[in-house]
């Protein structure tokens, strides 16, 4: 149910409430600064815990462009690559490398190309054997996923659960 998510999965300020019963999610700092490659800024960025026990960084962006001068998929794998990255002395120290968090970008565009209207489409790590049969817990490598929604018009029956969800709170 929506509330036990709330309560038990999303790190949320105790202090401030939305309603009686509606807590304001306890963001991160959307910026990431890097002094080689500048800044990157996030719209919302927070952590969910999972029932496993997992912790994880969910970066949540409204895209006005779906094309833009560069690809909004690679913009997503660079951002991910950068929040991987930017664990390194906070959510591990050293070579600890078994603490990194898995991370995801979901961008939600509002006025994408016809084909992309009322679509969820997710880019994620898979382990693929090129010879032999070697295997890993995908725990362990599958550590950034990206997730693209299409929002279309909340009238169409295509627009379904969340995306008819989505497009109404962002239709004007």
């Amino acid at each position: 149910p929506a509330d036990e998510i709330a309560d038990r999965f999303i790190e949320t300020n105790a202090n401030n409430k939305v309603s009686r019963t509606m807590p304001v999610i306890r963001g991160m700092n959307p910026e990431n600064v890097n002094v080689e490659e500048g800044a990157i800024f996030g719209d919302v960025r927070f952590w969910v815990s999972t029932p496993q026990g997992e912790k994880w960084i969910i970066d949540v962006e409204a895209q006005r462009k779906f094309h833009s001068d560069y690809s909004l998929s690679k913009r997503g794998t660079y951002y991910l690559g950068r929040m991987i990255s930017a664990q390194k002395g906070t959510e591990f120290k050293n070579s600890h490398y078994e603490d990194l968090k898995k991370t995801f970008v979901i961008w939600v565009c509002l006025e994408p190309p016809m084909e992309w209207r009322n679509v969820i489409t997710g880019y994620d790590v898979y382990e693929h054997n090129i010879e032999g049969k070697g295997t890993l817990k995908p725990t362990e490598y599958k550590l950034m996923s990206q997730i693209m929604i299409g929002l279309g018009d909340h009238e169409d029956e295509a627009a379904v659960g969340v995306l008819r969800l989505l497009d109404v709170m962002f239709s004007q």
